[in-house]
Protein backbone atom coordinates (compact mmCIF):
# COMPACT_ATOMS: atom_id res chain seq x y z
CA UNK A 1 0.00 0.00 0.00
CA UNK A 2 1.59 3.56 -1.24
CA UNK A 3 1.60 5.99 1.38
CA UNK A 4 -1.53 8.68 0.72
CA UNK A 5 -0.98 12.79 0.43
CA UNK A 6 -1.93 12.23 4.38
CA UNK A 7 0.06 10.43 5.45
CA UNK A 8 3.69 11.45 4.06
CA UNK A 9 5.39 13.26 6.53
CA UNK A 10 7.32 14.99 4.09
CA UNK A 11 3.72 16.81 3.18
CA UNK A 12 3.26 17.46 6.66
CA UNK A 13 6.43 19.17 7.30
CA UNK A 14 5.92 21.90 4.45
CA UNK A 15 2.23 22.65 5.19
CA UNK A 16 3.52 23.33 8.40
CA UNK A 17 6.15 25.14 7.34
CA UNK A 18 3.75 27.24 5.30
CA UNK A 19 1.94 27.65 8.33
CA UNK A 20 4.38 28.82 10.58
CA UNK A 21 5.24 31.83 8.23
CA UNK A 22 3.79 34.81 6.98
CA UNK A 23 2.79 35.77 3.34
CA UNK A 24 5.81 37.70 3.60
CA UNK A 25 8.47 35.39 4.83
CA UNK A 26 8.32 36.71 8.57
CA UNK A 27 7.51 34.16 10.96
CA UNK A 28 3.97 34.20 12.20
CA UNK A 29 5.02 31.88 15.51
CA UNK A 30 7.54 31.56 17.34
CA UNK A 31 9.61 28.35 17.31
CA UNK A 32 9.91 26.98 21.16
CA UNK A 33 6.83 28.72 22.31
CA UNK A 34 4.14 29.64 19.74
CA UNK A 35 3.55 33.03 21.42
CA UNK A 36 7.05 34.07 22.27
CA UNK A 37 9.51 34.90 19.44
CA UNK A 38 13.49 34.85 19.48
CA UNK A 39 15.72 37.82 18.57
CA UNK A 40 15.68 36.64 15.19
CA UNK A 41 11.90 36.15 14.78
CA UNK A 42 11.83 39.32 15.96
CA UNK A 43 14.37 40.97 13.56
CA UNK A 44 12.75 39.72 10.87
CA UNK A 45 9.34 40.43 11.48
CA UNK A 46 10.76 44.24 11.84
CA UNK A 47 12.58 43.50 8.34
CA UNK A 48 9.54 42.48 6.65
CA UNK A 49 7.58 44.90 8.41
CA UNK A 50 10.08 47.74 7.36
CA UNK A 51 9.47 45.95 3.15
CA UNK A 52 6.36 46.43 3.42
CA UNK A 53 6.22 49.86 4.42
CA UNK A 54 8.77 51.29 2.03
CA UNK A 55 7.11 49.75 -0.95
CA UNK A 56 3.51 50.99 0.11
CA UNK A 57 1.62 53.63 -2.41
CA UNK A 58 1.34 57.49 -1.99
CA UNK A 59 -1.82 57.45 -1.56
CA UNK A 60 -2.59 54.90 0.90
CA UNK A 61 0.90 56.36 3.04
CA UNK A 62 -1.86 59.86 2.54
CA UNK A 63 -4.64 58.12 4.27
CA UNK A 64 -2.74 56.72 6.77
CA UNK A 65 -1.07 59.85 7.71
CA UNK A 66 -4.96 61.64 8.08
CA UNK A 67 -6.06 58.68 9.88
CA UNK A 68 -3.26 59.04 12.32
CA UNK A 69 -3.75 62.57 12.58
CA UNK A 70 -7.46 62.38 13.30
CA UNK A 71 -6.75 59.76 16.00
CA UNK A 72 -4.49 62.02 17.50
CA UNK A 73 -6.56 64.89 17.22
CA UNK A 74 -9.31 63.60 19.07
CA UNK A 75 -7.49 62.03 21.57
CA UNK A 76 -6.28 65.43 22.50
CA UNK A 77 -9.47 66.64 22.64
CA UNK A 78 -10.81 63.88 24.58
CA UNK A 79 -8.64 63.53 27.19
CA UNK A 80 -9.65 66.75 28.57
CA UNK A 81 -13.08 66.03 28.52
CA UNK A 82 -13.11 62.48 29.84
CA UNK A 83 -10.85 63.83 33.14
CA UNK A 84 -12.53 66.94 33.60
CA UNK A 85 -14.26 67.16 37.49
CA UNK A 86 -17.82 68.54 37.70
CA UNK A 87 -18.10 71.77 39.43
CA UNK A 88 -19.42 71.17 43.05
CA UNK A 89 -22.58 72.13 43.89
CA UNK A 90 -23.39 74.38 46.62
Amino acid sequence: MEPTSDDDPESDESVREVVERSRHGAPAAGAVVRDRFETHEVFDRIVVAAHEETTTGPRELFFSGLAAGFAITVTFLLTPRCTARPAATR
